[in-house]
């Protein structure tokens, strides 16, 4: 298959850069205090002899999947590796850019491990001249987040907690237009665990609650400016409404 002779080549060109390749197609590495993720995916046009190459560029502060682990379950075991802030269910998703680039392509396998290594170059290219105008225009990638938290408040509302600086991270949340793609369903036990998860707008299902992340996230903030210790009783069901007020 097209993805799998892509990936083989794409895992022997990592491995000579010193960056980590997995089979979902993200190519990794820790740069501290930053961490860089290219999630590509190819599409094969046999008739027009084309392979399109799909590619979503990642960058965070390195501390920004440890940080939501801790919101969401601040009494989790998980260990936050590469291979976790790179694909999994908790990983913060911090996509900077988008873009498609189209290839000649016969099929054969020189083909394939030429578009790989066009492929690669391209990426340490994009990374290079992206960290290059960060460190220029902002000094460092917290900044960049922080100038530009119109176009991504969550990384600014993440810099912000790491500063402790509550109010100007709940204001970076208050520009999100939606939740996040991760939730949980959760059957409250007591009477008020359901208080505390119809105070955190959990969407009722009858028989459970479906408890968002960034509602998870929202209440984290609110706890911290109202001076609360963040419990596994408030991550998993949400603060209670005299909590908040």
């Amino acid at each position: 298959m097209a993805k799998d002779k892509i990936y083989q080549t794409m895992k022997e060109i990592a491995k000579s850069k010193g960056v980590k390749a997995s089979p979902q197609h993200d190519l990794y590495k820790m740069c501290p205090p930053c961490f860089i993720n290219a999630f590509y995916c190819d599409f094969v046009d046999k008739k027009a002899k084309k392979m399109k190459m799909q590619i979503h560029y990642e960058a965070k502060c390195s501390y920004f999947d440890d940080l939501k682990l801790y919101m969401v379950e601040p009494d989790s075991t998980v260990k936050i590796t590469d291979r976790v802030r790179s694909n999994s269910v908790i990983q913060f998703k911090s996509i900077i850019h988008k873009e498609d680039i189209e290839f000649d392509f016969d099929g054969s396998d020189e083909s394939y491990a030429d578009i790989a290594e066009k492929t690669f170059e391209h990426i340490e290219k994009w990374y290079k001249d992206f960290f290059d105008d960060v460190k220029c225009r902002y000094g460092d990638l917290e900044q960049f987040f922080i100038s530009n938290q119109d176009e991504y408040p969550l990384q600014a509302a993440f810099v912000y907690v790491n500063q402790e600086k509550y109010d100007l991270a709940e204001s970076c949340l208050d520009k999100l237009t939606s939740k996040l793609n991760s939730s949980r369903l959760i059957n409250p036990e007591t009477n008020e665990q359901e208080m505390r998860l119809k105070a955190s707008n959990a969407e009722d299902w009858g028989n459970c609650y479906q408890r968002d992340d960034m509602d998870c996230i929202r209440d984290y903030v609110t706890a911290k400016k109202k001076g609360l210790e963040w419990t596994p009783e408030r991550a998993r069901y949400g603060l209670l409404k005299e909590e908040r007020d």
